[in-house]
């Protein structure tokens, strides 16, 4: 089958795999919103128990106890949530831009990332349009019109190679080699990380 037949799968394909990162980040936003649901009638809950225990219903020792029972879960319970969200704060992407870089380590162009969930890497043509069009590159040439995207979700940026012929590498900061990205396996990533889309050199900050 000649490549021009081949095209349009590819792209279909690719429009396919998004739209179920998209329908994935809806799911996402649909658990937090019954987590934060459940959250209230704890607290609500919680609250109209000591309510009635404290001030409706004095008489009954044995309830004090069940009282200071449920104000000690009470507590547990916002700690818990304190350092849940705090965690969540931690894990929280501080990735701004996406920096093409030269030979030299000058740099030739910059994407910016805010906003953004998902951008496809590669060459820009009549059939194929990318986010971070590298057509012009000096290795260019070793890019495939659809290389590797990249995909944010749970408050961090992922990068993933979608079949490339020449592959995809991925060099973390605090590691002196880089490493070749498998297809389809996402892979996290971090401010300083350097992304190889064959050749060409793209620097998270």
């Amino acid at each position: 089958m000649s490549k021009g037949a081949k095209a349009p799968d590819v792209k279909n394909n690719f429009k396919k795999y998004i739209n179920e990162k998209k329908m994935e980040a809806y799911s996402d936003k649909n658990k937090a919103l019954w987590i934060m649901i459940i959250d209230i009638a704890i607290v609500v809950l919680s609250l109209a128990t000591l309510y009635f225990i404290f001030f409706i219903d004095k008489d009954r020792p044995l309830l004090d106890y069940l009282g200071y029972a449920a104000i000690a879960l009470f507590i547990g319970f916002v700690v818990f949530k304190a350092i849940t969200i705090g965690f969540t704060k931690e894990r929280s992407s501080n990735l701004t831009k996406i920096v093409l870089i030269d030979d030299d380590g000058s740099t030739v162009k910059t994407w910016n990332l805010k906003g953004k969930i998902s951008l496809l890497i590669g060459k820009n043509s009549n059939e194929n349009e990318v986010d971070i069009d590298l057509s012009e590159t000096t290795y260019s040439s070793l890019v495939s019109r659809q290389h590797a995207v990249l995909n944010y979700s749970k408050n961090c940026w992922y990068i993933e190679d979608i079949g490339s012929s020449n592959g995809s590498g991925l060099k973390k900061e605090d590691e002196d080699a880089k490493f070749k990205l498998e297809a389809g396996k996402p892979y996290e990533l971090n401010a300083g990380d350097t992304i190889y889309i064959a050749n060409t050199k793209l620097i998270l900050k």
